[in-house]
């Protein structure tokens, strides 16, 4: 059933893939949901994990299992890059590409298989740092970086260029290789996302709700800083619970990152909007996570932050069935369509060019991540006039909220479904394998030079610390200060065995010493002869850790 070229390895780690955590964030819930997506609708006939150890790989076996009994699995450990070349792509979930572009570099292998990333937030110092590392590291035309939004797409295509010039300017630099950049959204799991009478009655019953009341539905983190900063919503629904001449409920489906956040939400709410009952429901746990859309009429997420890049919440609202009113900002632009499945509303900031400072107060570390977010919502305005117009127009209109929904639906399932998106990758692993296959590497390794400058093999790095090199001429004898237990014991030492990838045996250490226990003296190139199914470079290390623990003494030959 497998299209050819549509496969990838999945960089696996925990984190990126599982939304079981207090401190969910919306990758976590994207990284969950594309791996459901892929399991469930990749068009391929096994599944790849590149994982770095043992927990990765059972995890990686749950969770696609899970979605795929029969699934077909194969695992390339994250010590051997050059094995990617079977899948022939790598699925990255952040930005960075670099670290495993020079790794690939470094294995000569450039032309094996593509690289391809997404973004999430672009605001951090470490995304920023990532997108314009894509400018220096030995990235290729077919490796790709996804960009979930227009918006982001030209927030990354700015950062590169600018670093661009900047090359440019300083070192006269004019032909940069760049990878391909892409939009496609994050998706949903429609089928998991509904409305029903029963879970409308069962929730609005536990949050003593009337079956008449208007209700507007947040769902995400609860953040002011972070996230959307709360008071248009507060003021347009106050506004908007005068009017209306009945009850008017908010439904905060989220969670509060410390007791700080959590009573400054409910004292500005007990300020700005004392005619609103303000509810809040966890909906990191089930059944809230699913079920708590039948709660309400209008779903509204008014975010104003330069942490949101795409924003799920709202297609999980369409999928749900909910007009959704948003801003207009960032991915919210793309997916919600003003006027069909909701109201987009205006957002207005300062001109270009004035808010240097909050940028300099970041970089510098004067101001952290949390700070420099919160600093710039805080000059980003949100219409509460047209927010308010709009939650009056849908509160008192259900037709046009079964209407509005009822395309919502539609969109999210026609556009952004796992099914559709998950193909949308699939197209631009075929894409990367054509251009790899016609293209011609840039910046090819020279032979006898690290492939990886910034990170040099130790032995070459400092190479100029020791007194000599090990050599293949060199003689190997028995010491006559040996300790009196036997070679191999030392194996077993822990200020031997001081990581668990190191790969000292107690076999090859018995068979380095059988090659010298009948002589005086052997050289190491008669060593590698007699032990030619062994690793050279392991080898070495066992010579030099026999010499080291005192068991043997390496001599350079001298001639005679």
């Amino acid at each position: 059933m497998s299209s050819q070229n549509s496969n990838a390895a999945i960089f696996f780690h925990g984190d990126a893939y599982n939304t079981d955590r207090k401190n969910l964030m919306g990758r976590h819930t994207a990284g969950e949901g594309f791996l459901e997506g892929f399991a469930q609708h990749g068009d391929v006939d096994s599944f790849w994990g590149y994982v770095g150890d043992k927990r990765a790989t059972r995890e990686f076996t749950a969770q696609i299992k899970h979605h795929r009994p029969d699934a077909t699995l194969n695992f390339i450990s994250q010590e051997h890059p050059k094995w990617l070349q079977k899948p022939g792509a790598l699925h990255l979930p952040g930005p960075a590409l670099e670290n495993e572009a020079w790794r690939r570099r470094v294995w000569r292998s450039q032309q094996k298989y593509s690289l391809c990333g997404l973004t999430h937030t672009t605001a951090s110092k470490t995304a920023q740092r990532a997108i314009r590392e894509l400018v220096l590291s030995p990235v290729q035309p077919w490796d790709c970086l996804i960009c979930t939004s227009q918006s982001v797409l030209r927030t990354v295509s700015d950062m590169v260029n600018m670093e661009k010039e900047y090359l440019a300017d300083r070192f006269g630099a004019k032909e940069i290789t760049l990878p391909q950049f892409a939009v496609i959204p994050l998706g949903v799991n429609v089928d998991k996302i509904k409305r029903d009478d029963a879970s409308r009655h069962k929730w609005r019953a536990e949050l003593g709700i009337g079956p008449d009341d208007s209700v507007a539905l947040f769902v995400g983190r609860l953040s002011f800083h972070a996230k959307a900063h709360p008071f248009p919503m507060f003021i347009a629904l106050e506004e908007v619970a005068r009017a209306l001449g009945r009850p008017v409920h908010l439904v905060q489906a989220g969670w509060f990152a410390n007791p700080m956040i959590e009573g400054a939400f409910k004292a500005e709410a007990a300020r700005l909007c004392p005619s609103v009952k303000v509810h809040t429901v966890d909906a990191r746990l089930d059944p809230a996570r699913f079920e708590i859309w039948s709660v309400a009429d209008v779903f509204i997420s008014l975010s104003d932050n330069i942490q949101e890049t795409f924003g799920l919440t709202p297609i999980e609202a369409m999928a749900a069935g909910l007009p959704v009113i948003t801003t207009d900002w960032d991915g919210y632009r793309d997916t919600v369509v003003d006027g069909e499945v909701g109201f987009r509303i205006p957002t207005t900031m300062p001109s270009p060019g004035s808010a240097g400072d909050l940028a300099d107060r970041h970089v510098s570390g004067l101001d952290d991540y949390d700070v420099y977010c919160g600093r710039t919502s805080l000059i980003t305005s949100v219409d509460i006039r047209a927010t308010i117009a709009a939650l009056s127009t849908l509160f008192s209109k259900p037709d046009l909220r079964q209407e509005m929904g009822a395309k919502g639906r539609m969109r999210a399932e026609s556009v952004y479904d796992w099914k559709h998106i998950v193909r949308q990758y699939q197209a631009v692993w075929r894409e990367l394998a054509t251009l790899r296959a016609a293209g011609n590497e840039s910046a090819r390794p020279r032979k006898n030079r690290p492939g990886y400058p910034g990170f040099m093999d130790p032995t070459i790095a400092f190479r100029s610390y020791p007194s000599r090199n090990l050599v293949v001429s060199d003689w190997i004898q028995k010491s006559t200060f040996a300790p009196d237990t036997t070679p191999w014991a030392v194996v077993s030492s822990k200020m031997v065995q001081i990581s668990p990838i190191d790969r000292y045996s107690e076999d090859l250490v018995k068979k380095i010493w059988d090659c010298i226990d009948d002589l005086d003296a052997i050289r190491l190139k008669d060593v590698y002869e007699r032990l030619q199914g062994f690793d050279r470079v392991l080898v070495d290390r066992h010579v030099l850790l026999l010499d080291k623990s005192g068991y043997v003494v390496t001599t350079p030959d001298n001639g005679t």
